[in-house]
């Protein structure tokens, strides 16, 4: 970890970022209403638009949670956060359901790295939902590391090009992995939003061979626009924010990890209640590191 003077210069970056993109330790509170477990925008920029959650038990175990859309709706975009259990917790999928038409879930599962962690903790899945008829949710492509091993691999592909669609979805999935030990690193809607980019990474010393799947969700919606925005590069734990301009709100979310080098956990990919925003947070594993890194939010803003 970095020296006690360089911790200060970083800590005083830290506050520089969020006087300038808004970005702070974590000010996610999604879920309003501890009871309720969905939340319709006061202005909808879709018919039936509305943010859906469901979340796991609080334990030490590692555990999943999955979340479906109302009747007559379709997922358009996912997020997943881990809550509790810092650095010492991972993100192993991120996944809409590969399934076509209507309907559909979202499914978020998570594990604890290393030596894990006697704090309790759970995760939380978000479900962006509208009644939209057109939806293709698919899986576009898996990639294994090979020997010589790759550290760190990624898939990009084109899929709602082939559907003269746009993409309003991302997600990955770490398949055939130990638990904990590969992080999901990028979830990149691109900027024509026609395709994703997803991307994992091993943590220092893992011997193993594992795989990467990566998938997407298309659909016929006008007026779509990608906003993003990258936090400061330093070595501290930390949170940005991308946020839809006018009266555009959120269909779809995705996240970054910048030069964390599989030592940084995403700990949440999220939509707000009101579909304005998505914060995406990295925080340090348990061996930290001295390099700088950067956290990215790509928020994917649809209007009427």
């Amino acid at each position: 970890m970095q020296s006690q003077w360089n911790k200060r210069e970083s800590a005083l970056a830290a506050v520089l970022s969020a006087v300038l993109i808004g970005a702070c330790e974590d000010p996610v509170r999604p879920e309003p209403d501890a009871a309720a477990s969905a939340v319709t925008p006061a202005a909808a920029a879709l018919p039936g638009l509305a943010l859906r959650w469901a979340s796991s038990g609080h334990s030490s175990e590692n555990k999943s949670a999955e979340v479906g859309c109302g009747e007559g709706q379709s997922v358009l975009g996912i997020g997943g956060r881990i809550r509790g259990g810092d650095g010492q917790v991972v993100m192993d999928a991120l996944i809409p359901e590969a399934t076509l038409g209507p309907g559909g879930d979202a499914t978020v599962r998570a594990s604890e790295i290393g030596n894990g962690t006697t704090e309790l903790w759970s995760i939380v899945a978000y479900a962006i939902c509208a009644e939209v008829p057109t939806i293709e949710r698919g899986r576009i492509g898996e990639i294994s590391s090979t020997s010589p091993r790759e550290t760190e691999i990624g898939i990009s592909d084109n899929p709602c090009s082939l559907q003269n669609q746009v993409l309003t979805g991302t997600g990955g999935e770490i398949v055939d992995g130990p638990p904990g030990r590969i992080l999901l690193e990028a979830l990149i809607p691109s900027q024509d939003l026609q395709g994703v980019t997803v991307r994992a990474a091993e943590q220092p010393d893992t011997a193993a061979t594992w795989r990467l799947d990566a998938r997407s969700i298309c659909a016929d919606l006008p007026n779509v626009q990608r906003v993003v925005r990258t936090s400061l590069n330093t070595s501290e734990n930390k949170h940005v924010t991308a946020q839809c301009p006018g009266d555009a709100r959120v269909v779809g979310t995705g996240g970054e990890i910048i030069g964390g080098g599989g030592h940084v956990v995403m700990t949440y990919i999220v939509p707000d209640a009101d579909l304005t925003r998505v914060h995406v947070r990295g925080a340090e594993g348990e061996e930290g590191t001295d390099a700088n890194w950067a956290v990215r939010a790509y928020a994917i803003c649809a209007t009427a």
